[in-house]
């Protein structure tokens, strides 16, 4: 577990985008390291119906059922040179979300982020599924803004890439504003890996966010769940 005073103020955070699944998204604690927790992928992989047979459901952090899944396959990503104060933590179970943010305690320059990643197992390919996340966007410079956006096939902020965003004065989350929380369908047979990240985007270099931000962070991501669907094109071994 991460040992990090963050400071990191949950509870706006809360009130603002009503975290209520599972306990909330982000919790309203002065480290937010206390949103952890992992078990192990075995019991986190089960066969959808037969309608979509040939396919797995991938589930982390909560299954369906509320019951605690996993967070294999997932991992920290960083960028650039982000804030003092800046960390990402993949631990999750019911209650306790996944998350990676941009902190306040410094500017952040353009091209910093810290985000999470999920790679499928090998021989199997992302296919679709439903992500339960918290994106917050409210920090921003001059010529610079705060981003909280999922990617998939690749980690590039580009249309080829990003499927869902919230960028700070400049494109609002689907909800209009800066903030969103809620599920979020996967592209169809898009494959590579998934991404929820939170960065700073400059116009040009130099810039930095410095200005807004909430919860004291300039840009800010969590994973509640993740119902994966993926293409297993393994042959499943002897025992």
């Amino acid at each position: 577990m991460l040992n990090v005073n963050t400071n990191v103020n949950t509870n706006t955070m809360g009130e603002r985008m009503r975290y209520a699944h599972a306990g909330g998204l982000v919790r309203a604690t002065l480290t937010i390291a206390a949103l952890t927790g992992a078990l192990a992928l075995g019991g986190a992989t089960v066969a959808v119906s037969p309608a979509i047979a040939g396919l797995l459901m991938h589930t982390s952090c909560t299954s369906p059922d509320g019951s605690p899944a996993p967070s294999e396959g997932w991992s920290g990503v960083m960028t650039g040179t982000p804030s003092v104060g800046s960390t990402n933590d993949t631990n999750c179970g019911p209650g306790k979300s996944m998350y990676a943010f941009l902190s306040m305690q410094s500017p952040a320059p353009a091209g910093a982020g810290e985000a999470l990643a999920y790679t499928p197992p090998k021989g199997s390919t992302l296919v679709g599924g439903t992500i339960h996340v918290g994106l917050s966007a409210d920090g921003y410079g001059v010529r610079a803004a705060g981003t909280a956006a999922l990617f998939e096939p690749a980690f590039s902020y580009d249309a080829a890439n990003v499927f869902f965003q919230c960028v700070a004065i400049l494109a609002p989350c689907q909800n209009g504003t800066f903030n969103f929380y809620g599920p979020v369908e996967l592209p169809r047979d898009r494959g590579g890996s998934l991404f929820v990240g939170a960065g700073c985007m400059g116009q040009v270099a130099g810039t930095v966010c410095n200005t807004g931000g909430s919860h004291n962070a300039w840009a800010l991501v969590g994973v509640s769940y993740a119902h994966l669907l993926l293409s297993n094109t393994t042959e499943p071994s002897a025992t």
